[in-house]
């Protein structure tokens, strides 16, 4: 797993295709889809696991959780928010 992207590149998005499965919703390609218009925004994003015990709380403690989006560096108002990929 990668547990940090500075920027959404080709490299990143053909990681994503065909990782849909059953159980998923939309897969991994849509939510890097969102990141990618998240961190235009200037919105820092973080992809973890839902099915992780207590995984808002303990990103929200700084854990090491599934990948940070860093933002875009030339926007000057950065937001936090999550992403939690739920089963």
């Amino acid at each position: 797993m990668i547990s940090y992207v500075e920027e959404i590149d080709s490299t990143i998005e053909k990681l994503a295709e065909g990782t849909r499965s059953e159980r998923s919703v939309g897969g991994m390609i849509t939510k890097i889809e969102a990141a990618k218009i998240a961190q235009a925004s200037g919105i820092l994003t973080q992809i973890a696991d839902g099915r992780e015990k207590n995984v808002l709380v303990r990103i929200y403690n700084g854990e090491p959780l599934g990948t940070i989006f860093e933002t875009k560096k030339n926007n000057e108002r950065t937001v936090r928010t999550n992403s939690v990929s739920l089963p």
